[in-house]
């Protein structure tokens, strides 16, 4: 049994050692087959698909490269396209801003025009040039020149955004290149034999310009661009640009022809009122401004409850002057007690030519007895003064006065009037060169009419 089994697996073990060689060998026979099919099979592969493969990973590198040069180059022209809708957007930025800012000056020159033509004196109209060049162009100064009547020599009437020493306080035309030229004149430090000078001898930067209408020079705009030393009272010079300064150049130009044909409508007015209120041979006011603002002073006295005091005067003897010395030399007497009555009153006080000879002065805020003591001043100035025409000395001249106020003495303009007028009646019959004054009020019906004020002698 032993042996028998001893025989099978003996057996069995040379059965399996016998298939394992013939497997090995059938490996060894597929090995062999399958190199020698490799080796001729690489050939073929390679020129078939290997080479093709390697060819297209080269059209695809170059493909690539292609796609990144192109990339690049759509990157720089983007970034160019950029900076170009950059550059366009500053420009309409800056376009915008321009335009805009010219909106601005013409509403601000609009604006100054109307409240010019609404001015009622050259002092207003001063005023606001000086506010809206303040607003038009901060930090510059300036200064605003008008001439004299005798047109020989300019005013400064008003400066702004600088001290007083920036400017002269007067000049001669022929010291402006603008005037000279009748247009705008720029310089600089640079510029020394055309600097106009009526400016310090430190500007660095100024532009003057001619205020003209209808062909008549009315005066005359300066500037000094020297923002510094407008700000700061410093005499450092800045450069402002040469954008900047055209453009200032522009609005400068805009607004003073503006300035020039509102300012000659404000003269025209001015001339015209007081051709229509003044008196031209003694410069006083006329009867008629008289009657308009004497209603309004007795109204102001009605409301403060202070005393309004009138002084009538009239010249003695005064058609004997004439028939003696001619009416020329009446002229002359009657401008020169002008010229006395307008020196010796108040700003507040008005005086007129009543009518001929008479004069008829306005005292607010005065009682009978300050009115007194004034007229007999007044008499006494005059009474002193020596007159002279065509060499010869005239003869003394005087004047009686009669003084009455309200409320005491008149409840109206009318019995105001009346009652410093009866004062001067009395002056006059008393011999003349003297004041009366009018004392109380009693109202005493006397045919239908109040009758007159007691009267007493300064």
């Amino acid at each position: 049994m032993i042996l028998t089994l001893t025989v099978f697996i003996v057996d069995a073990v040379v059965n399996f050692g016998t298939h394992l060689a013939h497997i090995h060998s059938i490996l060894l026979e597929t090995c062999f087959d399958a190199s020698l099919m490799a080796a001729l099979l690489f050939p073929v592969l390679y020129i078939g698909v290997f080479k093709e493969m390697v060819s297209k990973n080269a059209e695809l590198t170059a493909s690539k490269a292609r796609l990144a040069a192109a990339h690049d180059e759509l990157e720089l022209r983007i970034a160019e396209r950029t900076k170009d809708l950059a550059t366009a957007n500053k420009t309409l930025e800056q376009s915008i801003a321009t335009s805009d800012a010219h909106r601005a000056v013409a509403v601000q020159l609009a604006d100054t025009v109307r409240l010019l033509q609404a001015c009622h004196s050259s002092a207003e109209a001063y005023a606001i040039i000086a506010k809206k060049f303040q607003k038009l162009l901060p930090g510059v100064s300036g200064a605003l020149y008008v001439f004299k009547s005798s047109r020989n020599i300019l005013d400064r009437v008003i400066e702004w955004n600088a001290p007083e020493e920036f400017f002269s306080a007067f000049f001669r035309p022929d010291e402006c290149w603008a005037l000279r030229m009748g247009k705008i004149h720029k310089m600089s430090s640079s510029d020394i034999s055309i600097r106009c000078l009526h400016f310090a001898a430190d500007a660095c930067s100024a532009i003057c310009l001619p205020l003209v209408a209808s062909g008549e020079v009315l005066g005359g705009l300066s500037f000094r661009l020297d923002r510094q030393a407008a700000q700061n009272g410093t005499e450092t010079c800045l450069d402002n640009g040469e954008t900047e300064s055209q453009q200032e150049l522009i609005y400068l130009s805009l607004m003073s022809e503006s300035v020039g044909i509102a300012f000659a409508n404000i003269r025209l007015r001015e001339a015209l009122h007081e051709h229509a209120i003044i008196d031209k041979l003694t410069g006083l006011f006329n009867r008629r401004f008289m009657d308009e603002v004497m209603d309004m002073e007795i109204s102001q006295a009605d409301r403060n409850k202070t005393p309004l005091a009138v002084v009538m005067l009239d010249v003695d003897h005064f058609k004997k002057f004439n028939d003696l010395h001619g009416h020329d030399a009446g002229d002359v007497v009657l401008s020169a007690l002008g010229r006395c009555f307008v020196q010796h009153a108040r700003k507040s006080d008005i005086v007129c030519r009543y009518g001929g000879e008479e004069i008829l002065i306005l005292l607010p805020n005065t009682d009978t007895a300050d009115a007194v003591r004034w007229a007999d001043a007044v008499r006494e100035k005059v009474e002193g003064m020596t007159l002279n025409h065509h060499g010869q000395q005239l003869g003394p001249v005087t004047v009686s006065c009669g003084v009455a106020s309200y409320p005491t003495n008149a409840r109206n303009k009318r019995e105001l009037i009346k009652a410093a007028d009866e004062a001067l009646y009395h002056s006059k019959a008393e011999g003349r060169n003297r004041v009366n004054a009018a004392t109380g009020f009693e109202v005493i019906k006397f045919n239908g009419q109040a009758a007159a004020p007691e009267l007493r002698k300064a």
